[in-house]
């Protein structure tokens, strides 16, 4: 079947892969997943008043919180699109990589949300020619905050709207705006002046409690509806901080989204800048609201799909009457294969609107034609995007969050009373994801909200615009006759009735059109390459999940087929002896569904085990052993599993792994077949000598090198010339008091990779305190990031060939640091304890290197600089590994998302 991809071009998929893999292991990591358990286990509090009885409103969070904001600052959840790398698809990127990150990072991408949002809001304003010299300064210095990968430097923003007498209606709002008569020498956190304006009123929902700024909404003395932007704290005559006008009232006490710090706050003389001009409030800050809706939905499916998955491996394991595995149990897969084609409707819909939100940011112009594989009938004219964009955003907030809740309520139910419990392995925990999914049905309007929203665009003053223009797409989609005649009832339905008729079935209107539109998008896939399962799906879809007799037709015996295959990519048969192919990496061939879901599954299954009498059991998984005997550290598990997992065909024994072995310690690495492994279609097979001609369909397969925590003395792999990805961590050891696990640093003192040229993801050296020497002198590539942590002896850096890396970032004793062939990087970061001269170097690079402003940071302990090139961000020209999916299971993004975060 042809390989093609849906909503990104392959060549950018192909480029963005290694990093996306990369990724899914990080929020899927040990690390990541305690520290979801911190911040649920100690929730934010307020430090109302100080010994002395005066009000300080300090706002805690736990250290979990803190550096999962942090990490999804440092991988760019926000900075991808404003990157602006991939131009009209840097959405669909940035998406990918928020979907694999949803249900690891504890509702951190609620403030990540409403950043992205105000972001683009500043950038808007920032276009605009009426703009203030005085102003843009001041929103310049806001916006480079707020898109910098940089956790040091990094804003998040606040969007305050609700109130206590309107909720999602801000038409009720009552705070107030006023030109302040007397001026302030006072100035925001990052040296920038106050504004003009005076804030006061009450705003009774604010979850981003945390964050440095805020675009809010308050009336003029003329009772204009305006928007605002406000700094949260400024300066006061001392060296100390407060807040900018606020009083922190109470933090809410929620059914989810705990970690989360929502609160009401008191605005008094909140010094603030009016943004537009006055009575335009709902209109400027629409540019958000379209935002936070989209994250609303791709965090929907995002949570949707990690349940989806647990569910999956606990069905694979969990024994019930007559010892039969619920993967055996025909109305259980059923129930699975309903929920999966819900699931991945709604997936679609998402990337199909974030692709939509990616060509109208770009201007002008549509993404027809742009890269290989975008399937033409997909794309709308560029004249239509707005209006689809406008009318599919409330559609796809509404009805995303409302089939995720009762989604994951069936993930709950499928476990049983696991799925019911409190799990403190947030991999398990599900009841989690279901809490924290309810908010999504209410955050940025209620479903009733939204179809009253959609009902006034439909039969508004462009209404007629809008339908033409869905008319246009659903044309130009060459859909089946059964979607081409819902979609010609519903236009009809919505043609015919009153506003006030309409508003009555809202919510059915809203969902009748999701279906529609969805079933489109299904088509589009199944037809790629006539696959029976897309096939299947798209018409489960448009009859939607009540109608039991398009469940499945045919025979039973055919019924628990296509159930299976939907549901797991396989006959039931071969779900049963799934469990050992996965948790032992055989050379079994997987299908393309299972592939997709094996990174997600072959982490939780073998972790999940039962007693004789089938009582659910928990193991660490750290007693995983290979079928060798040889225990398996926890770093090496997921390299191990996952990389071999997803080796979809045969390959030579050589190929498997190979033990390397450094002053007598034995570790396995994945460093086998380096130069000679291929991906043939379905198979990955070993070339037995460079020398041969490469058959046409086979691509380069490179594999993960993860070494062990407990290696000891110099260690040196000579011969490898290309790679995926380089990881070497120190050892990490549970808590006994269910606190952080303690990470012990490892002990190799030197690093010798004398023949490696290119690492086509990342490469990170972490907790290496040991390490005194570093050789990688024809290193010329790493198309992910360059981490290197080594606190210990003073060490010299050098990477004497080194032209490319998508990041740099560097600390510890770093004395010097040599890149005399460097050209192009996003951002080089350096933190030294050190001699290094951070001015002299920042000065050096900044002159070489091909960067964005602000990307070149260097801090020592006795000098900090900061430096910006004139330079334009660069392009990536990195070399990547490519990488395909076959088949119409799921569009490209969402089998990416699938693979890497289920």
């Amino acid at each position: 079947m042809a390989t093609s991809t849906v909503y990104l071009p392959s060549e950018i998929q192909q480029e963005i892969y290694p990093d996306l893999n990369r990724f899914g292991d990080v929020v899927l990591s040990r690390k990541v997943l305690d520290w979801v358990a911190d911040s649920e286990k100690n929730l934010p509090y307020l430090k109302t008043w100080d010994t002395f009885g005066k009000r300080r409103d300090e706002l805690i969070t736990s250290e979990g919180w803190r550096n999962l904001q942090d990490l999804g600052i440092e991988e760019g959840i926000v900075a991808i699109p404003f990157e602006n790398k991939h131009k009209e698809f840097s959405r669909v990127h940035q998406f990918i990589k928020y979907h694999l990150w949803t249900a690891s990072n504890s509702s951190v991408t609620c403030p990540s949300a409403m950043t992205d949002g105000a972001a683009r809001f500043l950038s808007r304003q920032m276009e605009s020619p009426s703009l203030s010299p005085e102003l843009r300064p001041i929103l310049q210095s806001a916006y480079t905050r707020l898109t910098s990968r940089s956790p040091s430097k990094a804003w998040t923003s606040g969007q305050w709207m609700t109130e206590r007498p309107g909720g999602s209606d801000v038409s009720f709002t009552e705070t107030l705006a006023t030109p302040s008569a007397s001026p302030t020498s006072a100035k925001s956190i990052d040296g920038s002046p106050l504004g003009s304006w005076s804030i006061n009123g009450f705003k009774w929902f604010s979850s981003a409690t945390d964050a440095q700024m805020t675009i809010l909404l308050a009336r003029t003395p003329e009772g204009k509806l305006s928007t605002f932007f406000a700094p949260m704290r400024r300066t006061t005559d001392g060296a100390e901080t407060e807040l900018n006008g606020v009083t922190i009232q109470r933090l809410k006490n929620k059914l989810g989204t705990k970690s989360l710090p929502t609160a009401e706050l008191v605005v008094k003389d909140m010094r603030a800048h009016l943004m537009g001009e006055a009575g335009n409030g709902i209109r400027e800050i629409s540019t958000i609201l379209n935002i936070t809706r989209v994250h609303n939905s791709v965090t929907a499916v995002g949570s949707w799909g990690r349940g989806l998955a647990i569910k999956r491996a606990f069905a694979r394991v969990r024994k019930v009457a007559g010892g039969r595995r619920l993967v055996d149990m025909p109305s259980h897969i059923a129930v699975m294969a309903r929920d999966e084609v819900e699931y991945r409707g709604w997936m679609h819909l998402s990337f199909f609107t974030v692709l939509l939100l990616g060509i109208s940011e770009q201007g002008s112009g549509s993404a027809k034609g742009h890269g290989k594989g975008v399937d033409a009938a997909l794309v709308p004219d560029a004249k239509d995007v707005p209006k689809l964009l406008r009318v599919l955003t409330p559609v796809l907030k509404a009805g995303s969050a409302k089939a995720c809740i009762t989604g994951l309520q069936e993930c709950v139910e499928g476990l049983g009373g696991v799925g019911y419990l409190e799990n403190e392995e947030m991999d398990l925990n599900v009841a989690k994801l279901y809490r924290d999914s309810n908010v999504l049905s209410i955050w940025e309007g209620t479903t009733e909200t939204l179809s009253w929203d959609l009902v006034k665009i439909l039969k508004g003053r462009s209404g007629n615009d809008v339908l033409e223009a869905l008319a246009r797409w659903i044309g130009g989609a060459k859909i089946g006759f059964d979607v081409q005649s819902r979609w010609e009832q519903w236009a009809a339905n919505v043609r015919e009735k009153s506003e006030d008729e309409l508003i009555i079935d809202g919510r059915e209107v809203l969902l009748e059109l999701a279906r529609v539109v969805g079933a489109a998008l299904l088509e589009i896939d199944a037809r790629r390459d006539g696959d029976e399962v897309a096939k299947e799906v798209a018409k489960r879809w448009l009859a939607g999940p009540s109608d039991w007799k398009a469940q499945g037709a045919g025979s039973l015996k055919e019924r628990v087929r296509m159930n299976s295959k939907i549901s797991f990519g396989e006959a039931p048969s071969d779900a049963v002896s799934k469990l050992n192919r996965v948790s032992q990496a055989t050379n079994s061939k997987l299908s393309r569904a299972e592939y997709a879901l094996s990174k997600y599954e072959s982490k939780i299954i073998p972790v999940i085990a039962t007693s004789k009498d089938g009582e659910v059991l928990q193991s660490p998984r750290s007693s995983l052993r290979d079928k060798d005997g040889m225990r398996l550290s926890s770093h090496f598990v997921s390299a191990y599993i996952v990389g071999l997992a997803a080796a979809v065909g045969q390959l030579p024994s050589q190929c498997k792994s190979s033990v390397l072995s450094f002053n007598s310690a034995n570790a396995v690495a994945l460093a086998g077949c380096t130069e000679l492994g291929y991906r043939c279609d379905d198979k990955v097979v070993q070339i037995n000598s460079t020398n041969e001609a490469i058959p046409a369909n086979c691509t380069h397969y490179l594999y993960n090198v993860t070494v062990d925590g407990d290696i000891k003395g110099p260690l040196g792999i000579p011969g490898m010339t290309e790679v995926s990805s380089i990881t070497i961590n120190g050892t990490v050891a549970a808590g006994s008091t269910g606190d952080f696990a303690t990470v012990y640093s490892s002990n190799i003192t030197s690093l010798d990779l004398p023949d490696l040229e290119n690492v086509t993801s990342s490469f990170v050296i972490s907790a290496v305190h040991s390490l005194s020497s570093l050789n990688v002198p024809k290193l010329k590539n790493v198309s992910g990031r360059l981490d290197i942590d080594v606190s210990g002896s003073p060490i010299k850096l050098s990477f004497p060939s080194l032209s490319y890396a998508r990041v740099i970032m560097l600390s510890g004793n770093i004395d010097a640091i040599e890149f005399p062939s460097l050209s192009e990087t996003l951002q080089l970061h350096v933190s030294t304890t050190g001699k290094l001269d951070c001015t002299a170097f920042v000065e050096k690079m900044s002159k070489a290197v091909n960067t964005h402003s602000q990307a070149i940071l260097c801090a020592a302990d006795f000098s900090e600089t900061t430096t910006a090139s004139s330079s334009p961000a660069p392009t990536d020209t990195g070399n990547s590994v490519r990488f395909e999916i076959r088949g119409g299971l799921l569009a490209l993004a969402v089998l990416m998302a699938c693979m890497l975060a289920l």
